[in-house]
Formats: structure tokens, sequence, C-alpha cells
């Protein structure tokens, strides 16, 4: 069964907050960004990378970050990679 509607997006809210705040917590555990950083993506179009690169995105202002990406085409999928490098 799936779920729609309020119900849906509620859950979405829900799991894009948990994402958020387990990356908050891992950057401020292993010490990995100080405020004013530049950091460099490395999206190869997957979803990992795309995550990584929204999350990142979302929490630049907070941490007063400079985002720049870098694409990685793995040539991994065939015609999806170059998909994803186009």
């Amino acid at each position: 069964m799936q779920v729609m509607g309020p119900a849906r997006d509620k859950s979405i809210r829900n799991a894009k907050a948990h994402v958020i705040k387990t990356v908050k917590q891992t950057i401020a555990d292993h010490h990995m960004l100080s405020y004013g950083d530049s950091v460099l993506i490395a999206l190869s179009g997957g979803p990992d990378s795309t995550v990584l690169a929204h999350v990142l995105h979302s929490l630049a202002d907070e941490y007063g970050l400079r985002l720049a990406v870098a694409h990685l085409n793995h040539q991994l999928r065939d015609e999806e990679s170059d998909r994803d490098a186009d």
C-alpha cells in the first residue's frame, strides 16, 4: 500500500530532518567542518552523492560554507552515467 497525500509529505519531511540531524551530528562528532570552510563535493549523479550535495547545500548558510561541485563519471551505468554527466 502506497502512502499518499499529507501523510506521505510528513513522512518525507521527517526523513529529511532525520538525515540532516544525522549529518550535523557526524560533522560535530568528527570535527569535519569549521565555519567558513570551502567544500568540494564529488558528485557522480548517484543517489548517495546527490543527497550529500542537497544536504550540504541545506547546511551551507548555517556553517558559512562555500560549496563547489566536481562531477565524477564512474562509467558504471553506461548511457545512464553519460546522462548524469550531461
